[in-house]
């Protein structure tokens, strides 16, 4: 049975169903306003249903409207109609990382460039104190001349006293989320950095971090496992850059990377070292940028390395 489709909410007009997920109706739209196109999403009642729940989500989602970052979908707007929350945010022309990568790796150059913008953005998200809460690659969005947007970000996970421990995920978000999300705990920055390890690990791999089929699965392995570096590092994936995700999705908070300010520094030195390392054996020439990037890079690893010998000392 076809759902009908709203004509106009608010000021807003509605021209296309985009999808149903988990949290609500996602509509294409304009603003007559201003001319440009938005995304409209519908919350389902029940997600608000409480009322506590509901003034927690208000609290966070209007701290993160009109949040201006490159790499951030902008929230535009938060309405209520017909008792439900709705939320108006920029319309992004382009495709999801799911519909890019899915099951093809990339080269490393292009995951360092992506890599590096989806820190950035999440980066800009924890220095105004917000969480994103649901990181995984449908919600991560590439534009046709390459820039990373991420999308429905602080949208707390509402609990009842019915869901189980491994419970209130689908299968194809729960592979990417964080050990404290998938014990129903409050997600931290360093849960950001899980699911974002995670992400970049189907990145360079072309399959998710743990292998499950079902949500109880998945959820077990997160919990229990660490992932396997072996399909990434026969792909000849520099050693700094498989430390770095080994430290991002440790099951142990105190042993992941805890700033994403940190992630963001160790990136760009990777990445600024490649970029320079490639020039100069081309060039057979030694310049002070790659003097400056090697210095960043060999700091970096040492970073990278330090984290594992704590790791190593705090079982």
């Amino acid at each position: 049975m076809e759902t009908s489709l709203p004509k106009r909410i608010f000021q807003y007009e509605i021209h296309d169903l985009i999808g149903c997920g988990q949290n609500g109706e996602v509509y294409k739209g304009a603003d007559p306003t201003s001319g440009s196109e938005v995304v409209v999403k519908l919350l389902h009642p029940e997600v608000t249903a409480d009322n506590g729940f509901r003034h927690r989500c208000r609290k966070l989602l209007n701290t993160a409207r009109g949040l201006d970052h490159p790499n951030l979908a902008v929230l535009h707007d938060i309405i209520e109609h017909d008792n439900r929350i709705v939320l108006v945010s920029e319309f992004v022309q382009g495709e999801s990382l799911e519909q890019m990568f899915a099951g093809t790796p990339v080269a490393v150059a292009s995951f360092l460039d992506k890599a590096v913008q989806m820190a950035q953005g999440l980066e800009h998200l924890h220095h105004a104190e917000l969480v994103h809460g649901n990181l995984h690659p449908s919600n991560i969005l590439v534009t046709p001349d390459g820039q990373i947007k991420l999308t429905d970000f602080c949208l707390p996970r509402r609990l009842t006293d019915s869901q189980s421990e491994l419970g209130g995920f689908r299968p194809g978000t729960v592979a990417f989320a964080s050990p404290e999300e998938v014990r129903h705990e409050q997600p931290l920055p360093s849960s950001d950095l899980f699911s974002l390890g995670a992400v970049y690990y189907l990145m360079l791999s072309g399959r998710p971090p743990f292998p499950g089929q079902s949500v109880t699965d998945l959820s077990r392995q997160i919990l229990t496992r660490r992932p396997d570096y072996a399909a990434i590092s026969g792909r000849r994936v520099p050693g700094e850059i498989i430390l770095l995700l080994r430290r991002m999705m440790s099951a142990k908070d105190d042993e992941r990377c805890a700033e994403s300010s940190e992630l963001l520094v160790t990136l760009e030195a990777i990445s600024g070292f490649q970029r320079d390392s490639k020039e100069h054996r081309g060039s057979h020439a030694r310049t002070q940028s790659h003097r400056f990037y090697l210095l960043l890079s060999l700091l970096a690893i040492l970073m990278v390395l330090l984290w594992s010998v704590i790791a190593k000392n705090h079982p």
